[in-house]
């Protein structure tokens, strides 16, 4: 459920310059008293400036620019998930805006980052260990001995000498919240934001079991079969996840201490811009944490658009450059191996460019 102190720190991502509140003049505003405060379930947010509304749906908000679009095209799996956490007042909201949706439209979605495949791909390489499926002679195994360990958490520790104490954190594309769960313990309070609705669903589910608790997950081994494994976390109290674009980012510039964009630069539209945005939300000094294995598509980005991946333009290179327009470089770690099961026989191998840098 989305944390009232969500609503002070979040801006309109639509005009970027109002404030939004609670309106209950078209719905009621559904909350209930947590031990850390008071979280919202379900309301209308309005920007003071704009007049935009924006949903927060089973506690999670969902805040771009154009937010009935995007529960348009993403109706049916917002219902799959979520329905018995939904008002029929919000989806008489919805009907009312939309026209033909109701709660039982079963139109198609786009699945992708939000199918259930993927987000058990996902889990498993956010929370679970690789190292107990890969016996001594796996042709694997040397890739991901004890010195691969957490993979998230050696990314981290390139960041932690050059972190202010109890950091204020955005972590952009944030999926099912991995890096939020090891950021927790390291910072005054942590920011998540994803463009798809069903890792920030899941993400909430597992870091702070709303709606609902998830503790479990259903590992892919082969066909249909599958296995179930547990998560095992200590559900932090000062964190909150989003829906959100990295192109329309919905909170106050100069803000945060440390800004993350793991395996994010190469799938969204307009990677220059992104890095001007990261600038903006930086105070002072603050850092700049990024990898990437520069898998560029035309799917998600203009080739003319990319970092790199072009003849006498290698991404690793072109990324240094860029980032060294804007930021002071600090630490740099190339060809790390990133592995991402998908299932018992298939795995897929990246090598990562690591980059710590300081806003001047």
């Amino acid at each position: 459920m989305m944390l009232a102190q969500t609503l002070i720190d979040c801006r309109c991502p639509k005009c970027k310059k109002g404030s939004l509140t609670l309106d209950e003049s078209i719905l009621p505003v559904i909350s209930k008293d947590v031990t850390d405060g008071q979280e919202i379930q379900e309301a209308l947010l309005h920007c003071e400036y704009c007049n935009t509304l924006y949903p927060v749906v089973a506690g999670v908000a969902i805040l771009v620019p154009n937010p009935l679009t995007y529960v348009a095209k993403n109706y049916s799996l917002i219902c799959s998930l979520a329905s018995q956490y939904i008002s029929s007042l919000m989806f008489d909201y919805w009907s009312k805006h939309l026209g033909i949706f109701s709660e039982n439209n079963t139109s198609s979605m786009d699945w992708n980052y939000d199918d259930p495949l993927s987000l058990s791909l996902y889990i498993f390489a956010h929370y679970d260990k690789i190292t107990e499926f890969l016996d001594l002679n796996h042709p694997l195994r040397k890739l991901v001995d004890d010195e691969y360990g957490d993979w998230y958490e050696r990314l981290l520790n390139l960041a932690k000498p050059y972190l202010r104490q109890q950091p204020k954190v955005l972590d952009i594309g944030c999926n099912v919240g991995g890096l939020i769960y090891r950021l927790a313990y390291l910072s005054q309070f942590v920011y998540g934001l994803d463009y798809s609705f069903g890792s920030v669903f899941t993400a909430r589910c597992i870091l702070l079991a709303q709606p609902c608790l998830q503790n479990i997950y259903h590992l892919h081994i082969e066909g249909v079969t599958y296995q179930e494994r547990p998560i095992s976390v200590e559900r932090p109290n000062n964190v909150d996840i989003v829906v959100a674009s990295a192109g329309n980012i919905p909170f106050e510039l100069k803000y945060f201490d440390l800004v993350t964009a793991i395996n994010l630069i190469d799938v969204i539209p307009n990677p220059d811009c992104f890095l001007d945005n990261v600038d903006s939300l930086l105070k002072n000094q603050g850092i700049f944490l990024t990898t990437d294995p520069y898998y560029w598509e035309t799917d998600s980005s203009a080739i003319e658009q990319w970092i790199g991946g072009r003849p006498n333009m290698p991404s690793n290179e072109a990324m240094r450059t860029e980032v060294s327009k804007r930021f002071n470089l600090l630490e740099e770690q190339d060809i790390v191996p990133w592995v991402l099961r998908v299932y018992e026989r298939h795995y897929r191998l990246y090598f990562n460019h690591h980059l710590v840098a300081q806003k001047r």
